[in-house]
């Protein structure tokens, strides 16, 4: 029976002994009434072990759906993404539905022309994690009846529903490990200021030296163009180039953290008796760093998979896409403590 061509739905009714319109609720994407979770569990075995393939095109033309999900990344050769896009596709791919991955590099105008190309392609909804603090074509897009979920990132008018890491909570907890560690003179390598990202860790950052008695003077706060390495390093140099002589540097991401670790070593500065080092995201790898790099763990998996069952929930209430009830979610973090950070030098 394994592996027979051309499986219909009143082949897997009569293989687990129910009635076909069972085993159409079962397979049915978002159905309303479906069956109870075992029923579902051996009808979706069944249709494995028959081989079923459902009519995507036919489908298509009763919901009025392409079945396609276009995704948005700065690229996705950044370790942040691909977790996330796995998270995402975790939702999609039992529901039927494809992804349209696109790399925007970070560039406003091909950002906005990627959009329009999946607009064009016909998906269901964007999951956009390439938005900038001010987004006109994103919202542009939403305001026109496309249903968009933005993640890791958020619009500074809050009109976009979003998928975000607790960003407050994890740069608290950083600069709390390091004021516990002694360190008094905290510099900070912070994000670029147009996404929501860099400017709400610097924020952060800031208000909780602040809340311990710690104002960093401007020549200890520097801010990076990007979130690659050679930034780090950039904004490392002019910050060991100074007066200030920090005894920890807080970075707004793990890469600009390995830019950071990258300058200590090459001016012989060892980390972390005399200089400590953070991070954030934890990403792929930086456990095998040397030293292993502490840092905030954002759960990249499960913000994938939120900000894609988000999406769904859209698709799924028209009606809300037109007074949504904008819903933000934030994921918590957790701070990963490694050899990176040490005690302050005395």
């Amino acid at each position: 029976m394994a592996g027979k061509k051309g499986a219909t739905i009143k082949d897997i009714a009569r293989a687990v002994g129910v009635h076909p319109s069972t085993v159409s609720r079962a397979l049915k994407m978002g159905s309303k009434t479906p069956p109870s979770p075992d029923v579902v569990e051996r009808i979706l075995a069944a249709a494995a072990e028959l081989g079923y393939q459902p009519n995507r095109i036919a489908a298509s033309l009763r919901t009025s759906r392409s079945m396609l999900v276009g995704i948005m990344v700065t690229d996705m050769a950044d370790p942040l993404f691909p977790p996330i896009v796995r998270g995402m596709e975790s939702v999609l791919e039992p529901l039927g539905y494809n992804s349209l991955i696109v790399n925007t590099d970070d560039d406003p105008a091909r950002a906005a022309r990627l959009l329009q190309v999946l607009r064009e392609r016909g998906v269901d909804g964007i999951l956009n994690g390439a938005v900038l603090q001010e987004d006109r074509p994103t919202v542009t897009a939403m305001e026109q009846g496309l249903p968009i979920i933005t993640f890791n990132r958020r619009l500074a008018n809050g009109l976009v529903p979003s998928v975000v890491s607790d960003q407050e909570e994890g740069c608290a907890s950083v600069i709390n490990h390091l004021y516990g560690l002694g360190h008094r003179r905290i510099a900070l390598i912070c994000g670029p200021q147009d996404k929501s990202t860099g400017l709400v860790r610097a924020q952060a950052s800031i208000a909780a030296l602040k809340s311990l008695g710690i104002e960093p003077p401007a020549h200890a706060v520097a801010f990076a163009r990007s979130w690659k390495e050679d930034e780090g390093k950039r904004c490392a140099v002019a910050i060991l180039g100074s007066t200030y002589e920090p005894t920890a540097i807080v970075c707004s991401n793990d890469r600009l953290a390995i830019g950071a670790l990258r300058e200590l070593k090459m001016r012989r500065i060892p980390c972390p008796e005399r200089v400590s080092i953070t991070g954030y995201n934890d990403s792929l790898n930086v456990d095998l760093l040397e030293p292993p790099l502490t840092t905030v763990r954002v759960l990249k998996h499960e913000m994938g998979a939120v900000a894609a069952r988000t999406l769904l929930d859209l698709l799924d209430s028209p009606e809300a896409s037109e007074a949504p009830q904008v819903l933000h979610s934030v994921i918590p973090t957790e701070l990963i403590v490694r050899r990176s950070s040490g005690p302050a030098p005395t």
